[in-house]
This record gives structure tokens, sequence and C-alpha cells, in this order.
């Protein structure tokens, strides 16, 4: 969950009866619990990000922790922005949280519950593409079609997916640029094109 901050509602777990209270939880700001430390969760590495006063610097911490989790990771992003009014990109801070949630091998699928199109969606569905997961507003607006939007991810998340990892054989360090396209068959390649 973010306020001003960052705070753990639940860690990880296969207790589909504490997820779903955890999502009751994120819902209702006055049923705030702290979530009991799981060996090897995110509890400890959250703590320690501190006052993050800002959702880039959340994003950061957040990525930052799931380093410690192995394998590719999902996070599901219910929000409407993480930039500013006028900036298409998201800014400063964007190319710091794109290396650490790509870092941490996190996808990133947003479901924009803004509530309509506005002028702060661009940075959450750059990052959301940068990543190789999906945005969920717009035409697919979430505020609209939530069921829509669900079914998409579900599908992505789900229906005939698989993971291709390619080591980088430049020499050089810094950004390089990865296209994937799709040969011979229908689907949509999520890649994290960086």
């Amino acid at each position: 969950g973010y306020g001003s901050s960052l705070r753990l509602v639940q860690d990880s777990s296969g207790d589909q009866n504490a997820l779903l209270n955890a999502i009751e939880r994120v819902r209702s700001p006055g049923k705030h619990q702290s979530p009991e430390n799981t060996p090897g969760g995110l509890s400890s590495s959250i703590e320690k990000c501190g006052p993050t006063g800002a959702i880039q610097k959340a994003i950061v911490c957040l990525g930052d922790s799931l380093r410690s989790v192995p394998g590719p990771k999902t996070l599901l992003f219910f929000g409407w922005t993480i930039g500013r009014a006028r900036v298409r990109v998201p800014y400063d801070r964007y190319p710091e949280m794109l290396e650490a949630i790509a870092e941490s091998q996190t996808s990133v699928f947003v479901f924009d519950v803004s509530g309509g199109s506005h002028s702060l969606s661009a940075g959450i569905a750059q990052l959301a593409a940068d990543t190789g997961g999906l945005y969920n507003g717009g035409v697919m607006d979430f505020y609209n079609f939530p069921d829509l939007a669900r079914i998409r991810v579900r599908q992505a998340l789900e229906g005939g997916t698989y993971e291709m990892v390619f080591r980088s054989p430049a020499t050089q360090r810094g950004w390089h640029r990865v296209d994937v396209a799709m040969r011979k068959g229908r689907g949509k390649a999520l890649v994290q094109p960086w």
C-alpha cells in the first residue's frame, strides 16, 4: 500500500484467506495491521526504505526489495500515476525505477483505477510496457470494464505463456534495446525492451 510512504500489508503467502484479508485492509484504511514477518519475505527490506515521500521512490524501494525473491515476479499495480502532468515520460527517477524493477525480474501490470482518461497515465503505462507487463487504462478502461481488464491480465499470466531469457552479448555497460517479434503465430510478446 502507498500513502505518503510504502507499507507492506501482507508478506508473501500461499494462504488465500490471508491474501483476501490483506486486500480488504487496503480497501479499508482504518483496518491497519502489521503483517507477520515471513522468513525470506519482504518485511525487513521494505522497513529499511523508511519514509519514501513519493511513489517513484517507493517503486525503487519495492524493486530493490524484490531482488531477494528468486525468479520472475509479477507486480499488480492498482493506481493511476507515477508522474506529473505535462511530462510524457516519467521524469528524473524513471531510469532508477526501471532499473530496480527490471533487475528484480518483475513485470508490472497496471490497473488504472482513476475513473477516466487523464494526463498522468503516461508514466505508469510506460513502466508497464518497459517491464513486459500490460497497462489497463485508456481503451482498456479498468473503471468502465473491470472484468475485461482482469481477464486480460489473467490470460497474460496463465494462458500459454512462457519465458525466454537472453543474456546480453554487449560488452559495454548501459542500456541496450531488445526487439522481439512473433513469427507464425498469434499472441502478444510481453518483453522488457531495455
